[in-house]
């Protein structure tokens, strides 16, 4: 496991990231004290298990939370991957693919593997 670094002294969460199934890894993120993002994702010309229909095998994901939010629960978020630009970055769905929403960040952290495989087996 790895965790994600955050600075406890500011009030901001520490939370311990599981390891992903083969082909997804952890990215990057921004933290505040009124929110944050987390990214992860497979490389997006991966194919296998993961294609599907307007989907080129590869997703982004996002787990996010602001302060301000309506019911203040933590995002977890899949976006397919639908081609490639002209520049070579992955053109990404502007409809997720997958969302759900948990009462921690740790809990949406937590969730990601399982959701992963779940969208295997949907389209397995």
């Amino acid at each position: 496991m790895s965790t994600d670094t955050t600075d406890e002294e500011n009030g901001l969460t520490r939370v311990e990231c599981p390891e992903l199934p083969r082909g997804w890894e952890w990215w990057s993120g921004e933290t505040s004290r009124s929110y944050y993002t987390m990214w992860f994702g497979t490389e997006y010309r991966q194919g296998g298990d993961l294609v599907h229909d307007g989907c080129v095998g590869g997703y982004d994901g996002e787990i996010f939370w602001d302060a301000g939010g309506y019911d203040d629960t933590h995002a977890v978020v899949f976006y397919p991957v639908e081609g490639v630009r002209d520049d070579g970055d992955p053109r990404v769905s502007e409809y997720a693919e997958i969302h759900r929403e948990y009462d921690s960040k740790q809990e949406a952290v937590n969730a990601v593997p399982e959701l992963i495989r779940k969208l295997k087996a949907r389209h397995g």
